[in-house]
């Protein structure tokens, strides 16, 4: 199966880029230059992200006939989704990108949700996406198409619980924006549309994002994870005052 996002308005240089999404059950890598996948890898192993991460991408270098030296962006899915999932890519991504010595850039996993659930619509269209965030919670993202064939975000992404979940998104369908995602049913919404790309994010409009927003990504820099939600593990004893990242 092949995800070909609509083309940008505005024009883009063509850019080989390598794309890894492991935020969810779902891991995908994709290898996509001006729009068009070149080779796409997936699984459904959320404990195995990691060992099959690079696998995928030999994968799809070598059914797209390229070496790994000729990727000029890498794009990682940054979350929110599970803690160590998102990890795996974001470390990936950013050994890549100084090993190779290209730019690499982050790309939320409700974006890439609405992104598919957006392709080919007019300008203005509004896509709400919802994942599973665990602890009766849903993630949720609102986006909207701009003329670049860029997302703006309407709001934050927010943890919601489901039974508040319920009536936002229904609220949002009938002011007649597209509802998507793995979330929606845990809602007892039925999904706008139910497509693989839309259902769970997918490193092809990782890529088509990324592409898009090339000019700031960053060199060697330090991708964000983004977690939404705040630490939940209470630390004892004397690591207790240490430093602690925000999980899922």
């Amino acid at each position: 199966m092949e995800f070909r996002p609509a083309p940008a308005g505005g024009r883009v240089r063509p850019m080989l880029v390598l794309a890894l999404s492991t935020s969810t059950p779902r891991g995908s890598v994709a290898l996509v230059r001006d729009g068009e996948v070149l080779g796409r890898a997936v699984h459904s192993e959320l404990r195995a992200h990691a060992e099959r991460l690079f696998a995928g991408i030999d994968e799809v270098c070598a059914r797209a006939g390229v070496l790994r030296r000729q990727i000029e962006l890498v794009a990682c899915d940054v979350g929110p989704g599970s803690f160590t999932g998102v990890r795996v890519a974001v470390a990936a991504a950013m050994g890549i990108s100084i090993s190779l010595d290209v730019p690499a850039v982050g790309v939320a996993s409700v974006e890439a949700m609405a992104a598919a659930a957006l392709a080919g619509a007019p300008v203005g269209a509004r896509a709400l996406a919802a994942l599973d965030a665990q602890k009766d919670e849903l993630f949720i993202g609102d986006y909207q198409l701009d003329p670049s064939g860029a997302l703006r975000e309407v709001t934050s992404i927010v943890a919601m619980t489901r039974s508040a979940a319920a009536p936002h998104l229904a609220r949002a369908m009938q002011l007649g924006h597209l509802v998507v995602g793995a979330g929606t049913a845990l809602a007892g919404v039925e999904a706008s549309i139910s497509t693989e790309a839309v259902t769970l994010p997918d490193a092809a409009f990782v890529a088509h994002l990324g592409v898009l927003r090339a000019s700031a990504a960053l060199r060697h820099g330090s991708l964000a994870p983004v977690y939404v939600r705040p630490p939940d593990i209470t630390l004892s004893g004397p690591v207790a005052h240490r430093p602690t990242g925000p999980s899922v």
